[in-house]
């Protein structure tokens, strides 16, 4: 009488372990993951790139405020830096499909954004424009112009009205810009998430380990 061996458990062994094909229903798992990796994939792209360039400018920044200590300078380096921290973790997370990674980021992006927005209008309602006509007029060569009075108030009077419109409207721009790019990356970073959320549920363990090696 011959004993068989016991049965070994395949639970956790890929359906290829052994050297056999993948089956047709198998097969259709990984072509179905593979739809919404590709937009998960994106997303992970897109985060990693921001991340990268966010902690490059924030470094940058840190090098610049060394060279020419300053308050505002130093505030503005870190800022970056946390921005780019976070954006980088939101990355690795989207890396492993984690749907909390997408929002995240999607939060980050909206802190970025007011960030950006405060400093803004900080700058619009700090300006003044004595800095610009001492650029444009120094003392030297203000007093070669003490005797042509109306036309120091002319130029004061033009620095007063164009440095203004000049502030304002940069600054103004700068916080539509943000609104579209960093409001518009975080409602992208919000979409996503359901779709890196449908990659964990609709994909088999073994399958998401297929996709987590083609990305390394």
């Amino acid at each position: 009488m011959t004993i068989s061996a016991p049965a070994q458990s395949t639970a956790c062994v890929p359906p290829n372990a052994a050297g056999a094909a993948l089956t047709p229903s198998q097969l259709a798992q990984i072509e179905s993951a593979g739809r919404i990796h590709r937009l998960v994939k994106r997303a992970t792209r897109t985060a990693g790139a921001s991340a990268w360039t966010m902690l490059i400018i924030g470094l940058s920044a840190g090098l610049f405020a060394l060279l020419s200590p300053n308050l505002t300078s130093l505030l503005t380096a870190l800022a970056l830096c946390a921005v780019g921290g976070v954006e980088y973790a939101g990355y690795r997370g989207l890396q492993r499909a984690d749907p909390d990674a997408a929002l995240l980021l999607a939060r980050n992006q909206l802190f970025f954004l007011a960030l950006i927005v405060a400093y803004a209008i900080w700058q619009m309602v700090s300006f003044s424009s004595a800095g610009v006509k001492a650029a444009v007029l120094p003392d030297d060569v203000r007093s070669q112009l003490s005797l042509m009075p109306d036309l120091t108030t002319q130029i004061d009077g033009q620095i007063d009205h164009w440095g203004t419109i000049a502030n304002y409207g940069f600054y103004a721009l700068l916080i539509i810009l943000s609104i579209l790019f960093q409001g518009g990356l975080a409602l992208y970073y919000f979409t996503r998430r359901k779709h890196v959320a449908a990659f964990r549920l609709a994909t088999p363990q073994w399958a998401q380990k297929v996709f987590e090696i083609a990305n390394r």
